[in-house]
């Protein structure tokens, strides 16, 4: 249960960091809006994983995993450039999270 939240805090981090480029430096409105609401359940969800599990793991597996998506949205949607180097950080990525993903 704890790892899902984690995982949903992630997601909705990555989402919130669309709305920041969308906003140009906060200077669209909406979409600056739209990343100060969305950011707040990530906020929620890591708390309450955070009952379940360790800070420094909780933190290390929200923001790998929130890198992963902004890699995957930044190809997606905003045509960002694929390189070795970054497959290589995604997979060091990757391999932390399953090593630590026992001590949940």
């Amino acid at each position: 249960m704890g790892t899902l939240m984690l995982l949903s805090a992630a997601m909705t981090y990555s989402v919130a960091g669309i709305f920041m480029k969308l906003s140009l430096g906060l200077t669209k409105p909406l979409p600056s809006l739209m990343a100060f609401f969305v950011v707040i359940p990530g906020i929620y969800l890591q708390t309450l994983a955070m009952r379940q599990a360790q800070l420094s793991i909780s933190y290390f597996l929200v923001i790998g995993f929130e890198a992963i998506l902004a890699f995957v949205f930044g190809l997606w949607l905003f045509d960002e450039q694929l390189s070795g180097q970054k497959l290589f950080g995604l997979a060091l990525i990757l391999m932390g999270a399953l090593f630590l993903q026992d001590k949940l």
